[in-house]
């Protein structure tokens, strides 16, 4: 399976946070390499964030797990 990135906020009032939680526990048993961003606040569909909030900071995240697994940021 390919690297798997989630991210979701706690309080998203659509798409319960459990499903996430638990694909990550599924990926991390079969040995898939993965990350998870879990945040307090955001709600459902935040984007890239709104500047200021918690979920702001996912976009670097992502690149900084991109260079780990290898990946040039540049594309």
């Amino acid at each position: 399976s390919a690297p798997t990135l989630l991210v979701h906020a706690h309080d998203d009032d659509v798409a319960r946070i459990v499903h996430s939680q638990r694909y990550a526990e599924a990926l991390r048993r079969a040995g898939v390499p993965h990350e998870c961003l879990f945040y307090r606040t955001g709600g459902h569909g935040f984007g890239l964030g709104a500047a200021g909030t918690e979920p702001a900071e996912w976009p670097i995240r992502f690149l900084a797990w991109l260079n780990r697994l290898g990946v040039p940021a540049d594309g």
